[in-house]
């Protein structure tokens, strides 16, 4: 875990407030939030082709009945990396608290569809099967040419991946690795048919969602210069505190802040404001939890040690923007060892806290 983060959670909130506990939940809010209709219908239309129901939960949410959490990930093979796993169940853990005190809750998973690594997205590193070699991975890969610049959520899964997953396991071809089905279609009806639990994903390329952020697209090209020289100063002043700022300009350019998508999917850096339709643009790492905050309005961002360093270089731009910032919460940790070691936490019933201090 990066220092910034241990810091932060030792108490030190010079670059970014703490504000969630155990069964947190904010002050009723002022009123409804009164999302665009064409956005919320897509939300509900999307989610009932993955198998979820959620058109209720979201027009509650839309009449600010609910506190908001918010998590998200790209779209990784076969559900991703494990912490996929304990982002969602650390938001559908608040969730059950809120609850169990006559809080609802709306939990958001964002897709991070318009992502372009495809070599995060096309792997997936499982423990070997042997009982005595439990603690060596197995890696499935897959490739593309390295200079391709096409968004990973529409690209289609590599057959070869598929034919390595199910053969390591010995199962047969489930519908969610059905032949052509997507990265982001894949992800999403995993998650929808394993998880019992209400909740609301969200496909960062739905068109829908990208004309509802116009307002801020605009915003930021309107603001482009102030927008570059507050991460900037937000850096140097991390720097000056002795941490590496999670996201670095390339050398001599600025910071990236969005790229422009075209009907291929290729997605390039937009590297000056520009006038570019708002279904035609696409967040960076710096700008999409301004997305993700203008269009959803959590109180609650649950996000990794790198997501939580994020909000640090870009918690100005919320005011400058005029975006309501969330509280920032750290996703739980899962401890995943040899079985014999898992026996002996068990036996000696051993605390995280003994273990990791």
């Amino acid at each position: 875990m990066n220092p910034f983060v241990l810091d932060w959670l030792r108490g030190d909130e010079r670059f970014l407030p703490r504000g969630v506990r155990a069964g947190f939940s904010r002050p009723a809010k002022a009123g409804p939030h009164t999302p665009q209709k064409e956005f919320l219908n897509a939300l509900v239309e999307s989610n009932r082709r993955w198998g979820l129901d959620v058109g209720a939960e979201l027009r509650r949410w839309a009449a600010g009945e609910t506190t908001t959490v918010v998590a998200g990930q790209q779209v990784g093979f076969a559900g991703g990396p494990l912490y996929t796993l304990a982002k969602l169940a650390s938001m559908l853990k608040l969730k059950r608290q809120n609850e169990a005190r006559g809080v609802a809750t709306t939990v958001f998973f964002w897709l991070a569809t318009e992502d372009h690594d495809f070599n995060e997205v096309a792997q997936i590193a499982l423990p070997a099967r042997d009982p005595q070699r439990q603690v060596d991975l197995i890696y499935f890969r897959a490739t593309r040419p390295p200079e391709s610049k096409l968004v990973v959520g529409r690209e289609e899964i590599p057959e070869v991946l598929v034919d390595q997953l199910l053969a390591f396991l010995n199962i047969p071809r489930p519908r969610w690795l059905r032949p052509g089905i997507t990265f982001g279609e894949s992800f999403a009806e995993l998650f929808a048919s394993v998880v019992e639990e209400k909740f609301v994903l969200v496909d960062a390329l739905l068109p829908e969602l990208r004309r509802a952020g116009a307002p801020l697209f605009d915003a930021l090209l309107r603001r482009w210069n102030d927008v570059q020289q507050e991460i900037a100063s937000r850096s140097k002043a991390l720097q000056a505190a002795g941490y590496t700022p999670q996201i670095a300009a390339r050398p001599g350019e600025p910071y990236t802040l969005l790229f422009q998508v075209d009907d291929q999917g290729r997605r390039e850096i937009l590297h000056q404001p520009a006038s570019v339709p708002a279904e035609r643009l696409s967040a960076s790492g710096l700008t999409r939890p301004l997305l993700q905050d203008f269009l959803l309005r959590p109180d609650i961002f649950v996000g990794g040690p790198a997501e939580v360093a994020y909000y640090a270089q870009i918690t100005g731009l919320h005011t400058m923007l005029d975006v309501p910032m969330p509280a920032v919460a750290l996703r739980g940790h899962v401890l995943v060892g040899p079985r014999r070691v898992i026996r002996c936490i068990s036996r000696y019933d051993l605390q995280p806290a003994e273990i990791f201090t």
